[in-house]
């Protein structure tokens, strides 16, 4: 059992073209190929060259020999397998969610201890500071400041 060409597997036959000829009583690749040239010409934007290299298309197609068409099967699959991949790619996903959050985790204590040691370095440099001026360090207390 072998494929017929159809009218649009010509090179250069698209579906304006298609109908087109069939327009002109031209329905087939054999058609195509026995049709005369001035009949062709009579298509607009249809030159004698395109109508040359349609006709020689439409013969080269039919003197081409096409693929015998298979029979189409629907590829087998256990379905154990599936299940399986499926239930791993949950647990992929879930580890890669607990992976995420440990890394954010991370990298938020890492941002905080920076902060810390940051502030614990401004606050020698102040009381470094105020040593040097003569004023007493606030040794991490609270000053209240006194209204007036």
């Amino acid at each position: 059992m072998s494929v017929k060409p159809v009218i649009m597997d010509v090179r250069g036959v698209g579906e304006v073209r298609a109908k087109q000829l069939k327009e002109l009583g031209i329905n087939s690749v054999e058609d195509l190929a026995a049709a005369n040239e001035a009949t062709l010409i009579s298509i607009r934007g249809v030159s004698p060259r395109i109508a040359a290299e349609l006709t020689a298309a439409a013969l080269a197609l039919l003197h081409t020999p096409l693929p015998k068409q298979l029979p189409v099967t629907k590829p087998k699959v256990k379905k154990d397998k599936d299940a399986g991949a499926a239930k791993s790619n949950k647990k992929d996903r879930n580890s890669e969610k607990k992976t995420t959050k440990k890394a954010a985790k991370a990298v938020a204590d890492k941002v905080s201890k920076k902060a810390e040691k940051k502030s614990r370095k401004e606050a020698k440099k102040e009381a470094k500071k105020n040593k040097a001026d003569g004023k007493p360090a606030n040794k991490g207390k609270k000053v209240k400041k006194s209204k007036k």
